[in-house]
């Protein structure tokens, strides 16, 4: 039996194999995207509220009741480097008066030392009348995903690592910088942060052993 068809062409073949090339790129795009979805947040705004109402209690002047003017004064935010990173910033220095400088203050080091780009500047935070909650929810979800699995450093710790910055260490600081000069600010107080931290994770070890 003589078969009628005849063979394609290679122009046709490559034709063929384009349509089909093309026609799977769409999957392929929403498989990126369900993965890039699913590596995101997906804490509830409740639980996301309830995290950093547990977070900043022990912060007298902070208090937290919603994801949006409770945040306008900037306290919050820096409360919460605070708690995880007291080497980035004096707690007790802020005016809690500018709300502006306070906002933008924790925006930087959020970005510049955490990596976590800001959702608006602290001006428009501390000036809006009605903060935009989504962005508020998705900028918080992010600082969360940053702490939630850190050991907050005590308050013992934290206030005896700031005289260790400001008073015993300016000359060791003052080397350091000459020998790394392209280093910033925060990465010569990291250092001394991550040696308190390390004494923080021994003691608690010692505690856990002795019970």
């Amino acid at each position: 039996m003589i078969n009628s068809s005849s063979p394609s062409s290679p122009c046709k073949i490559e034709e063929e194999l384009a349509l089909i090339q093309k026609s799977g790129e769409p999957g392929q795009e929403a498989s990126k995207r369900r993965r890039r979805k699913d590596s995101s947040s997906h804490v509830s705004p409740d639980a996301l509220l309830a995290w950093f109402q547990k977070q900043l209690e022990s912060y007298d002047c902070v208090a937290i009741s919603d994801m949006t003017y409770s945040f306008q004064s900037g306290l919050a935010l820096c409360a919460v480097i605070h708690r995880y990173r007291p080497e980035l910033v004096d707690f007790r220095a802020l005016d809690p008066s500018t709300w502006a400088e306070n906002s933008q203050l924790a925006f930087d080091l959020l970005e510049q030392e955490l990596g976590v780009p800001p959702a608006m500047t602290g001006r428009e935070l501390a000036a809006s009348r009605n903060p935009d909650k989504l962005a508020m929810i998705s900028y918080l979800s992010q600082v969360y995903e940053l702490f939630r699995k850190d050991i907050p450093v005590s308050a013992e710790a934290a206030a005896s690592l700031r005289p260790a910055l400001d008073e015993e260490d300016l000359l060791e600081d003052s080397q350091y910088r000459h020998n790394h000069p392209r280093a910033s600010k925060g990465a010569v107080r990291r250092k001394y942060y991550d040696s308190a931290k390390a004494s923080i994770g021994q003691l608690v070890a010692g505690e856990t052993a002795t019970r």
